[in-house]
């Protein structure tokens, strides 16, 4: 951490770092680079035992990017909108 001058506490979270994070999620679902995913965890698991069953590297197919279905709410996860 030296080399990046930083002292031995620039990774401890403080819970106000937490409103700035929500900020910039905000920020970048409204600028659309990233997107909510409301995938259940048996989805994601359905999927990824698919594409390795068809030998591929298993990966998110996107399936929230467009669906606005789900209010703000809901328990969901923020995934960066990147290029296919």
């Amino acid at each position: 951490m030296a080399k990046f001058n930083m002292g031995a506490r620039a990774f401890i979270r403080k819970p106000n770092d937490f409103d700035r994070y929500n900020q910039v999620i905000d920020q970048m679902i409204e600028q659309g680079l990233a997107y909510r995913c409301y995938c259940s965890k048996e989805r994601l698991e359905n999927l990824r035992n698919y594409r390795k069953l068809i030998r591929k590297k298993p990966r998110y197919d996107r399936h929230c990017l467009h669906e606005h279905n789900h209010s703000a709410d809901e328990p969901h996860v923020v995934r960066f909108k990147n290029p296919t």
